[in-house]
């Protein structure tokens, strides 16, 4: 284990974060508290530490999980890493050979528990199988962090990014099981709280992309374009502010679909010519040939 004290944890994140003890302590408390906590000179009340770890996008116990960390413990996360990297990539038989290897290794910590049952929640919804036993691994996961979570309002709960990426499932799941409502109505509250309780952390941030491009999409289904719009808009956003440019192509072909059903052809028509050699070239061929379709309806009709 390492010797680490609190102070120099928040320093440690704070400069991960890349922020100064200034921008750290701006509506929390004074830069000078900042400096006095991370040199130990000074402990935090509760409500100042939850409000500096937000800021910093992570939590008490997620600290905790960072800091002391066995080596068998590293192991499992390395290993469900990857797991998780084959899944993305389509490589579903050697995902669930990986789970099958750590999973001596899952109930000797909670967390590592919660991560498992997210890779097999994740490989159901890869593999399209029943969304109610997917939403009940979900429900499962999450309730070992957050035992009495609700989720009709849960804007002032700081989520850690593998708590948010649960929620961000089970939208996917309450969707698949015909209740697109709820799943907006999830996807609403879960964006709410991202927002509120801003991160500067890669892993976070994707969710938070994820959720917007899915959230688009399910008001989508309901007709309710302007609203999709709004989202995907956000969504570029998000993917221009933080650098992550691996979903743009996708990003502007959903802006100009839901323009299109706005009736602002000449602007869907404008992203589609622009998108669509770059989908080609990077061979993501299933929306390249909906893009084609749609670029063809459009030119037809003129």
């Amino acid at each position: 284990m390492r010797n680490v004290t609190l102070g120099s944890m928040i320093r440690d994140l704070r400069k991960r974060a890349n922020l100064t003890q200034e921008e750290l302590s701006l509506g929390i408390c004074s830069s000078v508290s900042i400096s006095r906590i991370e040199t130990g000179v000074q402990m935090p009340s509760s409500k100042v530490l939850d409000a500096l770890l937000s800021r910093l996008g992570t939590s008490t116990y997620q600290i905790c999980n960072v800091y002391y960390k066995s080596d068998r413990q590293l192991e499992f996360e390395k290993e469900a890493d990857i797991a998780a990297e084959h899944m993305k990539n389509g490589k579903y038989d050697e995902a669930k050979r990986i789970m099958d290897s750590i999973k001596d290794m899952v109930n000797e910590n909670r967390l590592n528990l919660q991560y498992y049952l997210l890779l097999e929640a994740s490989l159901e919804i890869y593999q399209n199988k029943d969304p109610e036993e997917t939403i009940s691994i979900l429900k499962r996961a999450l309730e070992i962090t957050k035992p009495s979570f609700d989720y009709s309002d849960f804007r002032g709960v700081l989520l850690t990014y593998r708590e948010a990426n649960i929620l961000s499932l089970l939208m996917i799941a309450y969707f698949r099981c015909g209740n697109v409502l709820y799943a907006i109505d999830l996807g609403k509250e879960l964006i709410g709280t991202m927002k509120k309780h801003d991160s500067l952390l890669k892993e976070y941030n994707l969710v938070k992309l994820n959720v917007t491009v899915n959230l688009s999409q399910f008001l989508e289904q309901e007709h309710r374009y302007k609203e999709a719009l709004m989202c995907i808009e956000e969504a570029e956003s998000l993917s221009s502010r933080f650098n992550e440019h691996a979903m743009l192509p996708e990003i502007l072909f959903l802006k100009a679909k839901e323009l299109y059903y706005l009736g602002d052809q000449e602007e869907c028509l404008r992203i589609l010519k622009i998108v669509l050699p770059y989908m080609e070239l990077i061979n993501k061929t299933e929306f390249a040939n909906i893009a084609r379709a749609l670029l063809l309806r459009i030119e037809d009709n003129k």
